[in-house]
């Protein structure tokens, strides 16, 4: 990564503030996670969440900095309450919820269903270790009579009109576009007639497109999100604006019922 940052002629900030910050992202075992994996596992998603939401200390600046101040995460962390308040909304007695990819299912196991009757959780992963997190949460939780864990692959989902509500989070993040109309086009099969699927979208950064519509952020906290995760960590990630996603959706069969944004547009 030094290397390649000492060619790099674009970078955001001066190469002495950018190798800096990634002794910094040495420092601390979620940054190193970051170094070697370039992404997020269900572990570290939900040790996020868990972590913003309970406003618990961290002893690092930069890990207290990704946490609590990094637009896309903090976007992210917000985007979970969105689907809790979407999931109790859509969800009903005799019907199944499904979280895909599972990760360990923090944002359906957490909601209180005490109010619905023959209701089953199902968690859809092609890790092992994430879905044997996902169990061990749901009996964290109480629910694990309800819980049904399957490793399968989101696109060969293998089923027809089989669920009532998909959720799904961050798959369209790593994957290309083609391979992305194939993954709606699997939840679509998935779900039966006036099913619903709740699902998430990363929006552009200020720093790679003009139509960014991030809000209420901090322009210097973009700039090290950029000098992270795209000088010093090169991810993969995508990100899309509402027209194209709306598109990506109608193109296999869904309606749009309603985007619901957070308060950074992120």
């Amino acid at each position: 990564i030094r290397e390649r940052l000492k060619k790099t002629t674009n970078l955001i900030y001066p190469l002495e503030k950018e190798l800096s910050l990634l002794n910094e992202l040495n420092e601390f075992e979620l940054g190193r996670f970051f170094i070697k994996n370039r992404g997020l596992n269900g572990y570290w998603t939900s040790y996020l969440y868990r972590t913003y939401h309970a406003k618990r200390q961290v002893s690092h600046p930069l890990e207290h900095w990704m946490i609590y101040c990094c637009p896309v995460v903090v976007g992210t962390c917000e985007r979970f309450k969105i689907f809790q308040s979407q999931i109790k909304k859509y969800a009903k007695s005799n019907s199944s919820i499904v979280s895909i990819p599972s990760g360990l299912m923090d944002d359906v196991l957490s909601i209180d269903f005490s109010d619905l009757k023959d209701l089953f959780l199902v968690g859809i992963d092609l890790d092992r270790n994430s879905l044997e997190e996902a169990r061990k949460n749901s009996v964290l939780h109480g629910k694990e009579n309800i819980t049904i864990l399957l490793q399968k692959d989101a696109w060969f989902l293998e089923v027809v009109d089989e669920y009532e509500l998909i959720v799904s989070n961050g798959l369209n993040v790593y994957v290309a576009n083609d391979e992305l109309s194939n993954l709606w086009r699997s939840f679509y099969v998935a779900l039966r007639y006036e099913g619903i699927l709740i699902t998430s979208f990363i929006t552009p950064t200020p720093f790679i497109s003009k139509f960014c519509s991030w809000k209420n952020f901090e322009l210097e906290d973009a700039k090290i999100f950029h000098a992270l995760f795209t000088d010093i960590i090169p991810g993969h990630w995508n990100y899309y604006v509402e027209e194209d996603v709306r598109n990506q959706l109608e193109n296999v069969g869904f309606k749009i019922i309603e985007i619901v944004y957070d308060p950074m547009h992120i």
